[in-house]
């Protein structure tokens, strides 16, 4: 009976090194992606008109493509792995599907600024700025959903001892930044919130490298993750 359980015990974590094993590789990749895709492009215009979102498209097509394939695509994979270990180590389900939603929508993104750049070459400027204020508009649920994220790991993770107050409290203050982020898309109140969305970046960037360490080191969430 003991050797059964033993041969249980061994295989169940076993199964889950591979996703483990995964999760700081991921979270690098994350930052990463997002620390080099904005340094690649230059800044959007200020202004939403379809004539400068078309002139800005055209002028900088490639730029613009490789960025988004670094912060929607390549992070967005990522960040699907980082939400699968920790919901998995934490025994998350709300988590793992809040993180899965936020990296599909940002796969959604790449799609939509793909068909910018196919519509910049042969549309009208009003074509493209639809293209472009559907990523933006992605974006905004996106937001939400990392917020959930955010939120939700941190619960659970503060609750099953493996995150510090600090780590709950960094996760809680950047799902609280997120949901003003989000709600900064709304036309006329990007001025005022767009503060929240400028400063839930650096946050976020900080609080996914955090969580895949402290995951990954965690004794606790090794036992959680096994005794599932």
């Amino acid at each position: 009976m003991v050797g059964a359980v033993s041969r249980r015990v061994a295989t169940t974590a076993s199964a889950g090194m591979p996703l483990r094993g995964s999760l700081l590789p991921s979270a690098v990749t994350y930052v990463l992606a997002w620390v080099i895709g904005l340094a690649v492009a230059p800044a959007r215009p200020r202004t939403d008109a379809a004539v400068d979102l078309g002139s800005f498209l055209r002028g900088h097509l490639w730029p613009v493509l490789v960025q988004s394939l670094l912060v929607h695509g390549v992070a967005g994979v990522a960040l699907a792995v980082v939400a699968l270990a920790t919901g998995r180590a934490l025994a998350s389900r709300a988590s793992r599907i809040a993180g899965l939603l936020a990296a599909g929508l940002s796969l959604t993104q790449v799609a939509l600024l793909v068909a910018a750049t196919v519509a910049a070459g042969r549309h009208a400027d009003d074509v493209v700025a639809r293209f472009v204020h559907g990523v933006d508009g992605v974006d905004a649920v996106k937001l939400l959903a990392l917020a959930a994220f955010a939120a939700v790991i941190s619960a659970v993770g503060r609750r099953r001892q493996v995150l510090p107050v600090w780590a709950w409290g960094l996760g809680t203050a950047l799902a609280g930044l997120l949901v003003l982020g989000s709600v900064s898309f709304v036309p006329g109140l990007g001025g005022t919130l767009g503060v929240a969305l400028f400063a839930a970046l650096p946050l976020l960037l900080v609080f996914i490298a955090a969580l895949a360490l402290l995951v990954a080191r965690s004794p606790a969430a090794h036992m959680v993750e096994v005794a599932k």
